[in-house]
């Protein structure tokens, strides 16, 4: 039984929940070669090509993308451990759901301190000349300070 197997070369973070605009060189072969049918972690056996840079792969029989987490080399034989790529293959639920973000990955609350960024004070002094207050009449002067 062959399994079509797509490889690529991703260039995005793992926690990138859609990494379509990232993967490149796409090669797809018809491998006969599955060793482990754990749908979560298979392990191929390849000897028809080198997968050496590709580090992503997407199996059409299973439906699912994989991280390649590991090679081996021995004997003409290339190993390698896949392991499944949640995100990628969950963003059409992932995207549908409806949430509280105080955290996302394009934009962010800047009023949340999460110790990701940075904070800044800003002092800013303004003073007011008053001719007479209702209190105390004139020559007085006072100071206003606010946190």
């Amino acid at each position: 039984m062959a399994f079509p197997v797509t490889f690529y070369k991703s260039s995005a973070e793992n926690e990138r929940v859609d990494k379509t605009d990232y993967l490149s060189d796409a090669l797809t072969k018809n491998l006969v070669g599955v060793y482990n049918i754990d749908v979560e972690r298979p392990i191929l056996r390849i000897s028809s090509f080198s997968p050496i840079g590709y580090n992503y792969c997407y199996i059409s029989e299973f439906n699912k993308y994989y991280f390649i987490e590991s090679r081996n080399y021995h004997e003409g034989i290339w190993e390698l451990q896949l392991d499944e790529d949640d995100l990628m293959n969950f963003k059409e639920q992932i995207y549908k759901q409806t949430a509280i973000i105080d955290k996302a990955e394009k934009e962010f609350n800047k009023m949340y301190n999460d110790g990701s960024y940075g904070n800044t004070v800003e002092e800013v002094v303004y003073t007011a000349e008053f001719d007479q207050t209702p209190l105390f009449g004139s020559g007085y002067r006072y100071l206003l300070t606010c946190f």
